[in-house]
C-alpha cells in the first residue's frame, strides 16, 4: 500500500539522519518525536487499511485518517524546528519534510474527496439494488467530481514527491521511494479509469 510505504520511508530517513549525521541531543530528540508521531499515524491507518469501504466502516475510516493527518501535521511542525548541522543533513531533512507532507496530504484526500465519492457510490449501489436507476444515476453524478478532485490532488502530491532526488536519500531507502512513486502512478491510473467509466454512465 502506498501509504504504508511512505510512512516506513519517512521513519527510515529520520533514523538515518540520526545515525549518519551524528545528531546533537536536541536534534535527536526532535527526530525521535517526529518518528513517534509518524508511527502513531501508521497505527491508525493500519487499523483500517484492510477494511471494506461500506456504510458501516466509512465513518471509522474517515476518523482514523483524520487522526493520522493530525499526527503527520505535528510531525512536519517538529521537522521545521530542526536546524541541520550540514548540507547533507539539510537535504535529507528537507526530503523527510516533503514525504511527511505528502503522507499528510494523502490522509486528507482520502478522508475528504475519496471518502465522499465512495459514499455516493455506496448510495448509488443501494438505489440500484432497489431498481431505482434514476436515484443511482443521480448519486453517480455526485460521485464523479469527488473522484476528479481526488485525482487532481493526487497529481499535486505526485509532483511534490517526484521532486525528491534519490541522491538526497541513503542507498537503502532509494528503492522504497521508487516503489512509492510507482504506487501513486497506479492509484492515479485507477482513478482515471474510474472517472472514464463514470463519464460513459453519467
Amino acid at each position: 500500500m502506498a501509504k504504508k510505504q511512505l510512512f516506513t520511508l519517512c521513519i527510515l530517513c529520520f533514523l538515518t539522519v540520526a545515525l549518519v549525521c551524528g545528531c546533537i541531543s536536541d536534534t535527536e530528540k526532535k527526530l525521535e518525536q517526529a518518528t513517534l508521531l509518524i508511527e502513531s499515524a501508521d497505527e491508525k491507518i493500519a487499523e483500517v487499511e484492510d477494511l471494506e469501504w461500506n456504510r458501516e466502516n466509512l465513518g471509522f475510516i474517515k476518523a482514523q485518517f483524520a487522526g493520522a493527518e493530525v499526527d503527520l501535521d505535528e510531525a512536519v511542525k517538529v521537522l521545521y524546528t530542526i536546524e541541520p548541522a550540514n548540507d547533507e543533513e539539510k537535504r535529507t531533512i528537507d526530503a523527510c519534510v516533503v514525504m511527511c507532507t505528502a503522507a499528510k496530504d494523502l490522509c486528507n484526500v482520502v478522508r475528504t474527496d475519496l471518502a465522499d465519492g465512495m459514499e455516493h457510490m455506496l448510495k448509488a449501489e443501494e438505489y440500484a439494488d432497489r431498481k431505482d436507476m434514476t436515484g443511482a444515476k443521480s448519486e453517480l453524478k455526485l460521485a464523479k467530481p469527488e473522484f476528479v478532485d481526488t485525482r487532481i490532488k493526487l497529481q499535486q502530491i505526485q509532483a511534490h514527491v517526484n521532486g525528491i532526488s534519490v541522491h538526497d536519500l541513503p542507498a537503502e531507502e532509494r528503492g522504497m521511494l521508487t516503489s512509492f512513486k510507482m504506487s501513486i502512478d497506479e492509484f492515479l491510473h485507477m482513478l482515471t479509469e474510474l472517472v472514464d467509466t463514470l463519464n460513459t454512465v453519467v
